[in-house]
């Protein structure tokens, strides 16, 4: 190779790793980072829904007249060295059924995402009134970004809950009676299977869990209500056996075995 040949490859070569290295460079400076501030949004299981959460005080046991409710949140953007206040505003939308604070519910008196996280709950105390007995009150709540905080998403800027002191019979019980082991329905096994499962089950919920699932959930219940009839505590208090119908002492027992009570 001559001289020239050499210097020219060489020249090439320089060249190359210069437009690489440039190359380099532009697509470092061209990634995108946020800059829009923080914002704070509920954490929905949909992102194309409000957050939803459907309470009864039947799941509770002892006549306990107040229950919190966790509505977990998150904040889109950078962490924070401090505390970071926001607000929160009711939105009466629903005429004679809205939840009328300090009579149906209590919020905290400061509501603050924590120094260093992007995350938090908000801790909504509801109260068991006498007309959640024959009434369903909503509570609607949304976030106030005038502070802080913009908004998040649109459609996750809503918390909606739904609270009673009801017991319905899903309508999707009737389906799976006849082939699973969950049995016919009675009261006292819809109240049974709340205080387990720690929340109301849906009306709908028999078709939307997952087969597997529903399995998971009626082994524990199975062996719940097992530990529940063998404590000597709960023999000695009347509480054991769990009856189908809670104001019938004569009713029949429940039990997880398909066309049982």
């Amino acid at each position: 190779m001559t001289k020239s040949a050499y210097l020219y490859r060489m020249a090439e070569g320089w060249l190359l790793g210069l437009l690489i290295l440039l190359a380099s460079s532009c697509q470092e400076d061209s990634i995108p980072t946020y800059s829009g501030g923080a914002r704070i949004q509920w954490l929905t299981k949909f992102v194309d829904d409000s957050l939803r959460v459907d309470f009864s005080f039947t799941q509770l046991t002892d006549g306990a007249t107040q229950a919190v409710v966790e509505l977990p949140f998150k904040v889109i953007g950078p962490t924070a060295d401090h505390d970071r206040a926001f607000s929160l505003r009711q939105v009466d939308d629903e005429g004679d059924n809205a939840a009328v604070e300090g009579v149906d519910f209590t919020l905290p008196e400061q509501l603050y995402v924590e120094k260093g996280k992007l995350d938090g709950i908000v801790p909504v105390t509801l109260m068991r009134t006498p007309a959640l007995d024959h009434e369903t009150r909503r509570l609607a709540l949304e976030f106030v970004t005038d502070g802080e905080f913009g908004p998040g998403a649109r459609l996750q800027q809503r918390a909606i809950i739904e609270f009673s002191n009801q017991l319905a019979k899903p309508s999707s019980w009737e389906y799976y009676i006849e082939w699973q082991d969950w049995g016919m329905y009675s009261k006292g096994k819809h109240m049974f299977i709340n205080q387990v499962l720690g929340y109301p089950i849906p009306d709908d919920f028999f078709y939307v869990t997952d087969s597997t699932l529903q399995r998971v959930y009626l082994d524990m219940l199975k062996k719940a209500l097992d530990l529940f009839n063998n404590d000597p505590d709960n023999i000695a208090s009347g509480k054991a056996p769990v009856l189908s119908d809670p104001d019938d002492p004569t009713s029949a027992p429940i039990s997880f075995v398909s066309q049982s009570i």
